[in-house]
């Protein structure tokens, strides 16, 4: 068992039943479902695995876990495992979440429906606005697994929160209906729950978005994803595919490329596996590009693609330095103990949505918390900015001088202080029309809709802030994250579309089922069997709520349907297998630190099973190009302190070998295995580096490949030889019994040496304190073995 719920990569099979690519809502719920009804399951997310401890609670930890995609901007931070994943677009900012868990891991948890009304779009297929009641049955059973309940004020200790009655006072001059909302929080649980995992009541904190350092809120991590495993799946993170190909109905190839912090080069180690069905659950931008991309690799998809995007209509404000004690920033590094509870990041909504008038007129105000570590930076943020643009809504010399002087508390006391303690976080989610374009512009997503800042409904979505401001006597600062910060655009936190439903292939990408349409199959129903997408890319507009709830009840009904076209049988009842979680007492807090590399080494060899390593390489180096044996391997040590104490702890190996011997394409690397410094049990004095993995070529032809390094004091000094060269054997079949069918010898050169030296790093590390300290662990383990083989016994 690894330290969570992920699998080390050497467990990964070279084919699974089904393939789910993403770990949030849409893909956590797959992976569940599935594995449920006796499925073999493989997830792969692009992202880390985050233990409670793992979040960030600082300036400093959150700059760590930021990543920023501006294409040639010098906004660009090139952080690929960074927790929160900016996209910045000409027109449209989008942020989405990145780890086990997807966007779950950072949002404010809210399990809201949206109004009736939205299941009338001609744009959803008929199956379901004909059938919308049928659809309940799934919000019931995404219910059961996330437990969304309200705020439990005046129960369990848990008193009225500020940021509530200042919304309700608020809503009240903004013609909005005030109440209390179903929210993914746990406040009662003390111990293990419905599928085995360790939680806590809530501590009121307000930390949600930037990760629950408390196991209360119940992100896909603490529900869905270990009831998958709990069934048998498979999980792998820092997995990203690129795209998929497919060799036939129920036969799909995915290409992925193991994500580190620090690549080689340019050009990534594609890798594949291969399942009987694949599920795209990467969330709305990364399914779409991932259907796009795959468009490109030949698979015929609708011309839709990448149409119907939609932000939801979010907007982010504040009702800044109210004459309300609201409590809108988080604890940060604070103890629970040493503040005023601030209560889960959202938990109650103004809704202004009236069946008397249009839908397009309604829309959620909710009162939110900001994430207590960017506390530091808000009161001269918010000051500088209220005065640029903000609009003071209460007037009078008395009034402004009691204004002022919160704001000065809070510029010299700080942000627990004063004017920050006096704002309301606003999040509203509106309807904006679904009208924006996905598409790969110089190998990169954009999202292109113009003038989206100007759509109609914004202005009233400032008129209906303005107002519940005014209730409050507070002064009104519109969208000041992303008018200053990220180009004057909007910015949304819940990106829909691009993949969306659709009656058929005219219409949408997927049917009804999520099943993806066959763009080349003549009949426009026609659909890849096996081919699913299920995520927020497949809602075909805009919600006007938060989409959380209805994504999951859309995925919950495309695996029951799934399971039924099959014949599967798919039971909902707990435990439904016996938990594998850790025990309770072991499960930590934080993940164990370890250490990645990738490698690269370049040889000859030939086929002749007579010949030796040696006598290969030199008969391959002399028939040149056709001979070579390459390949990319990224080590991966999940945990550092066991690998040096047992010598027979295993890292893992990913990545593709290139032997135009055996093929004319990359073979894909599977259940690599990685042992450093083994003694040697044939040769004493005598320590080998070892190497072993399964190859399995695109016409599915598979070998074993079986490398050893010898380190061992021989006459002059061979430490480089020793250590840079491989003598490697490749045999037919899964393993090694069959005959050899290649072997040879392959070589680290400088080059490759020194780019290999910059893509070792250290896995969890949380400060550059502590990624030296693992540096410095690795060297001395490294070295020390170096030092004991060839030094040790001449002294």
């Amino acid at each position: 068992m690894n330290q969570g719920l992920s699998h080390p990569y050497r467990l990964m099979e070279r084919r699974y039943e089904v393939i789910v690519i993403g770990s949030g809502y849409g893909g956590g719920i797959a992976a569940s479902r599935l594995a449920r009804a006796g499925q073999k399951v493989c997830v792969l997310e692009r992202g880390k695995e985050y233990l409670p401890h793992d979040f960030p609670n600082d300036l400093p930890g959150a700059n760590a876990e930021i990543q920023v995609d501006a294409g040639e901007s010098l906004l660009t931070k090139d952080n690929p495992l960074g927790m929160f994943d900016f996209r910045v677009n000409k027109d449209l900012n989008v942020l989405v979440g990145c780890g086990l868990g997807g966007t779950s891991l950072i949002n404010a948890n809210v399990s809201i429906q949206p109004d009736p009304r939205v299941f009338d779009d001609p744009s959803w297929p008929t199956e379901i606005r004909d059938d919308k009641q049928s659809l309940q049955d799934f919000y019931l059973r995404a219910k059961d697994m996330l437990k969304p309940n309200p705020y439990p004020e005046n129960t369990f200790g848990y008193p009225p929160l500020g940021k509530d009655v200042a919304l309700d006072k608020g809503s009240q001059n903004a013609d909005g209906k005030y109440r209390l909302l179903d929210i993914n929080v746990n406040f009662d649980i003390e111990g293990t729950n419905h599928v085995g995992m360790l939680q806590q009541p809530c501590v009121n904190c307000g930390d949600c978005v930037s990760g629950c350092r408390y196991r209360a809120k119940n992100t896909t991590a603490l529900n869905y994803l270990p009831d998958a495993k709990n069934h048998g799946a498979h999980i792998f993170t820092q997995i990203k595919v690129h795209y998929i190909k497919k060799l036939g109905d129920h036969n799909y190839r995915v290409y992925y490329q193991q994500q580190s912090e620090k690549e080689f080069d340019d050009t990534p180690a594609l890798s594949f596996i291969e399942a009987d069905r694949v599920v795209v659950a990467a969330g709305s931008l990364g399914s779409t590009e991932i259907l796009l991309r795959s468009r490109e690799q030949g698979l015929s998809i609708s011309d839709t693609v990448g149409n119907s995007f939609s932000g939801n209509g979010d907007v982010l404000a504040f009702g800044y330095n109210t004459d309300q004690n609201v409590g809108c920033v988080g604890f940060g590094k604070d103890s629970p103990q040493e503040r005023t509870p601030v209560g889960p990041c959202i938990t109650s909504v103004s809704d202004t949505h009236d069946p008397g008038k249009p839908l397009t007129d309604g829309m959620v105000i909710e009162g939110g918390i900001a994430p207590g570590l960017l506390g530091p930076l808000l009161p001269v943020a918010l000051s500088a900015i209220s005065q640029a643009s903000g609009e003071d809504t209460d007037s009078g010399i008395a009034d402004a001088t009691k204004e002022r002087l919160r704001e000065i508390e809070s510029l010299v006391r700080g942000y627990k202080h004063g004017a920050v303690v006096n704002t309301l976080v606003y999040l509203v989610m509106s309807h904006d029309g679904a009208k924006g374009q996905l598409d790969l512009n110089n190998n990169r997503l954009e999202v292109d809709w113009p003038d989206y800042a100007e759509l109609p409904v914004f202005k009233l979505v400032e008129k209906n802030l303005y107002d519940t401001t005014e209730g409050l006597g507070g002064t009104f600062v519109s969208n000041p994250l992303t008018e200053k910060l990220l180009g004057e655009n909007l910015i949304t936190v819940h990106p829909l579309g691009g993949c969306c439903m659709g009656q058929d292939g005219n219409g949408g990408v997927v049917d009804h089922s999520c099943e993806v349409f066959d763009g080349n199959a003549g009949d426009p129903r026609a659909t890849h069997k096996g081919l699913y997408v299920m995520d927020g890319a497949v809602i075909p507009m805009s919600l006007g709520v938060n989409p959380l709830y209805t994504i999951s009840a859309v995925a919950e009904r495309a695996c029951f349907l799934m399971a039924k076209k099959e014949g599967w049988n798919l039971p909902y009842e707990f435990p439904g297998a016996p938990h594998v979680s850790l025990p309770n007492s072991q499960i930590p807090d934080s993940s164990s630190l370890g250490y990645s590399f990738t490698e690269v080494m370049r040889g000859f060899g030939d086929k002749d099973p007579a010949l030796s390593e040696d006598e290969a390489y030199a008969q391959g180096k002399q028939a040149g190009e056709a001979a070579k044996l390459e390949f990319k391997l990224t080590i991966t040590i999940d945990n550092l302190d066991k690998f040096i104490r047992d010598p027979n702890h295993l890292g893992s190996i990913t990545g593709h070998v290139l032997c135009p011997a055996l093929g004319s394409k990359p073979l894909a690397v599977s259940q690599g295995r990685f042992n450093l410094f083994t003694p040697d049990p044939s040769q004493s004095k005598t320590r080998n580096m070892l190497y072993s993995f399964v190859l399995t070529g695109e016409d599915g032809t598979s070998f074993y490949f079986q490398g050893k390094k010898d380190v061992k004091d021989d006459l002059g000094f061979d430490v480089w030889k020793d250590t840079t060269t491989l003598f490697v054997k490749i045999y037919s079949g899964i393993e090694p019994k069959g005959p050899t069918v290649y072997q040879g010898k392959q070589l680290i050169f400088i080059p490759d040496f020194m780019k290999q030296l910059q893509t070792m790093s250290p896995k969890n590390a949380k400060d550059p304190a502590e990624k030296l300290e693992t540096q410095a662990k690795f060297g001395r383990f490294f070295m020390g073995n170096i030092w004991e083989t060839y030094m040790a016994g001449d002294l």
